[in-house]
């Protein structure tokens, strides 16, 4: 497993793909964060509006999330590779893990490009001095850490193992578009319903998921 994980890393790490998705994540949370305002007494980069900022960044990041997740398994189908590893001593479960796990740390190296960009724009913003923004406070790291970890790598966790289980059964490209756009207007409707006073009883069971 230890050689297709460090397979998948080094391959990725030298795709220009890998950095468009870190530097896009980047400059969307940059932007965000930039431009950030409190309406209350609360201060702009509170734990918050920091959560408010990563979190629509994180649903842009679902598509990052399925063309990072789903493509190690449409590769290999495609090229017919995983036929030719399987002729090495190595288990078809440490193959799917070493994918798997490979894939997955591309991943929470965009969450952390994601994050590197709120703190650069939470930054720019408190440098520009906006009085009518609101007021910044000091830097806090684990105002950073915490929705890193419960949000964008849960995300990253829970839609990259779906889109990495979609391609290894359909071994299609189009999955990958198709669930991304399913997921995406799934969480926009449901963010409709729930705003409705009328049912947002249901978003203390939703909530988790």
């Amino acid at each position: 497993m230890k050689e297709i994980l460090n397979f998948e890393l080094q391959y990725r790490l030298g795709r220009p793909a890998t950095w468009i998705y870190f530097s896009l994540g980047a400059l969307i949370a940059a932007l965000l964060a930039a431009f950030e305002q409190s309406a209350t007494a609360e201060f702009v980069n509170s734990p918050n509006n920091i959560t408010g900022v990563l979190v629509p960044v994180s649903v842009i990041a679902i598509f990052f999330y399925a063309a990072i997740m789903g493509v190690p398994v449409y590769r290999d189908a495609e090229h017919k590779t995983a036929e030719t590893y399987f002729t090495f001593p190595i288990k078809p479960t440490s193959y799917s893990w070493g994918r798997f796990l490979g894939s997955y740390l591309i991943a929470s190296l965009v969450n952390v490009g994601i994050v590197f960009g709120a703190v650069i724009g939470f930054g720019i913003g408190a440098f520009l001095e906006r009085p009518d923004f609101g007021t910044y406070t000091a830097f806090d790291f684990s105002s950073y850490v915490l929705p890193f970890v419960f949000i964008l790598q849960i995300n990253a966790l829970l839609i990259g193992s779906l889109f990495f289980s979609l391609m290894a059964f359909f071994k299609k490209m189009p999955i990958i578009y198709l669930g991304g756009i399913v997921l995406f207007l799934l969480y926009s409707i449901s963010g409709a319903f729930l705003s409705n006073l009328a049912n947002q009883w249901l978003g203390i069971y939703l909530d988790p998921f």
